[in-house]
């Protein structure tokens, strides 16, 4: 009997471990380690803050509801510095507000449906202050050339050593992008159980 017990033990905790390993999202992928180096340094970055990527293959690597963003995008380029990082939050856009936004800079893009904006630039910093005048110009607090000025102004003084709230934080509160729950609970048809397996279906 006392050789039962260590089986049992090992036996469960083989169990827990591989409903473990189950359970959480894909590994970090061993794509990125064959990118150059300027995305290479930029995923390890993401990974580092934002955890493993929900999608990854050879061109990108995406993130789903991590803090703020309801995406994060990393795109696979060659050279650096370059706008390989989109990332989107949940917003909403008036449309009539469309056409400034397209005014103050082509690094904004706003959803079909006007729920979600995105700004792509070649860092989170840039990326948050590009959201964060395009939601100036949603709120009537700016117009596009006024925004346009205070990205150069905010840049150019981040560049001398002079930091900015707008490059730190969003000065806004996008939609709750809280992060996926593991294990994902999976709905099964009632009938499921009484269907035949398809490999019976074969000839």
């Amino acid at each position: 009997m006392k050789f039962i017990f260590p089986s049992l033990l090992a036996a469960g905790l083989a169990a827990m471990v591989g409903c473990w390993t189950l359970a959480q999202p894909a590994p970090e992928p061993a794509v990125a380690q064959e990118w150059p180096e300027y995305s290479r340094l930029a995923a390890a970055k993401l990974v580092e803050e934002y955890g493993r990527p929900d999608q990854s293959d050879s061109r990108r690597l995406v993130w789903y509801r991590r803090g703020p963003w309801q995406r994060i995008t990393l795109w696979n380029l060659a050279a650096g510095p370059a706008a390989n990082l989109e990332q989107t939050v949940s917003l909403a856009v008036p449309a009539g507000k469309r056409q400034e936004l397209a005014q103050f800079s082509g690094d904004i893009r706003i959803s079909e449906n006007g729920t979600r904006l995105s700004a792509r630039s070649a860092g989170e910093p840039s990326n948050r202050l590009l959201l964060n005048l395009a939601y100036d110009i949603i709120a009537g607090a700016k117009s596009p050339l006024e925004a346009r000025d205070s990205y150069r102004n905010t840049l150019s003084l981040a560049a001398a050593g002079k930091g900015s709230p707008l490059l730190e934080r969003l000065v806004f509160s996008p939609a709750a992008a809280s992060r996926p729950q593991w294990p994902i609970r999976l709905r099964v048809s009632p009938d499921f159980a009484s269907r035949k397996p398809f490999w019976r279906n074969t000839p």
